[in-house]
């Protein structure tokens, strides 16, 4: 097989899996696919502008763990998610299928993987050389990734939406806050693991950790989602 074509479905593949996977997961009424395809789109054209609040940050230091933590928090996350939630909110706001609470978080993942998609595609490009391992390696790590910091925006932009009056201000806070620190944590963690010693140890097991947390606290969220959709269909 042509390797241009093979590095293009090493990129894609990953995020149209997970697009499918939360399609799927949404058994009470999905969404056209029209809508979610239009959502992948807006996740594409967001990584624009993330891209150039990026390239016009001063780049991270390399070999200390303030430099982590900038690239992270400040160079990596905040433009990220900062585009996909604006991006998700300019296709939600008259979107007329956007009616359930799991809306939120299906949508989200479909920009969320609009982004990680074309992020994957560039790496494959980039890497040619080991495309295998580099595949292998952002299909199991940095998409999934992508996947959950969208699970977390898409949850407490619902509950922001649709949840008790007294939470929603909280959840409009979260709606940015929560995927800012787990992609920033996420990216500081794998950014010190190259610092050396103890630093690259504790770094390690904190990005371990944190892909747990994320996998069951993020499933767990799904299953929330889905239970309060289900008794106001019920009721």
């Amino acid at each position: 097989m042509d390797t241009t074509l093979l590095a293009l479905i090493a990129g894609l593949t990953p995020a149209v899996v997970l697009i499918i996977h939360i399609y799927m997961r949404d058994h009470l009424e999905r969404e056209p696919l029209s809508w979610v395809l239009r959502a992948v789109w807006y996740g594409v054209l967001c990584a624009f502008p993330a891209s150039l609040i990026e390239a016009a940050l001063p780049p991270a230091t390399e070999g200390t763990l303030g430099g982590a933590l900038y690239f992270g928090y400040i160079q990596a996350a905040l433009p990220e998610e900062g585009m996909k939630l604006l991006f998700l909110w300019l296709l939600l706001r008259k979107n007329p299928y956007f009616d359930e609470r799991m809306d939120g978080i299906v949508y989200a993942v479909c920009v969320s993987m609009g982004f990680a998609g074309l992020e994957n595609v560039l790496y494959m490009f980039t890497n040619l050389d080991n495309l295998s391992s580099v595949a292998l390696s952002r299909a199991i790590l940095s998409v999934p990734g992508h996947f959950f910091f969208a699970v977390f925006m898409g949850y407490n932009l619902s509950l922001a939406l649709w949840g008790r009056e007294e939470e929603r201000p909280r959840r409009w806070l979260y709606t940015l806050l929560i995927p800012v620190l787990l992609h920033g944590t996420y990216d500081a963690a794998l950014f010190a693991t190259s610092i050396g010693d103890w630093v690259a140890v504790v770094a390690l097991i904190v990005f371990l950790r944190l892909c747990f947390w994320m996998w069951k606290e993020g499933h767990k969220r799904i299953a929330t989602i889905l239970r309060l959709d289900e008794r106001n269909t019920a009721g």
